[in-house]
């Protein structure tokens, strides 16, 4: 459902409607990449806004299984990144052999699905 679902939102994308966000580039820089977000969406954003986002997004880093479910604090960065220490190489594969059925050009990279936590 989710892959079905990325598609369509591509197809607006592509359409002029909308702005595609990668998850990873939101969370590596957040606050700026909201800020970004914002201006696109014709939304004012002032220091209220901004010292909110540092505040949600750069928490201290926990364990993945300290974070609850829908938590709006937390370290978004490194919430990015826990999948790489939670999934195997194999489950990795099944996941983006799915993704790449619907021929979206996001995440086309090696390095997006690599499990080394040093190249993250």
């Amino acid at each position: 459902m989710h892959g079905a679902l990325t598609a369509v939102l591509w197809r607006f994308v592509q359409s002029g409607i909308g702005k595609p966000v990668l998850y990873e580039e939101l969370c590596s820089d957040p606050v700026n990449e909201l800020e970004r977000l914002f201006n696109h969406l014709e939304l004012p954003y002032g220091q209220g806004v901004a010292a909110f986002h540092e505040a949600a997004c750069l928490a201290p880093a926990k364990a993945a299984k300290d974070y609850r479910p829908h938590a709006v604090v937390r370290n978004s960065l490194a919430m990015s990144r826990n999948w790489r220490t939670e999934l195997d190489q194999r489950d990795v594969e099944t996941v983006r052999a799915i993704w790449e059925c619907f021929d979206i050009p996001l995440y086309r990279g090696a390095d997006q699905w690599s499990t080394q936590t040093d190249q993250a």
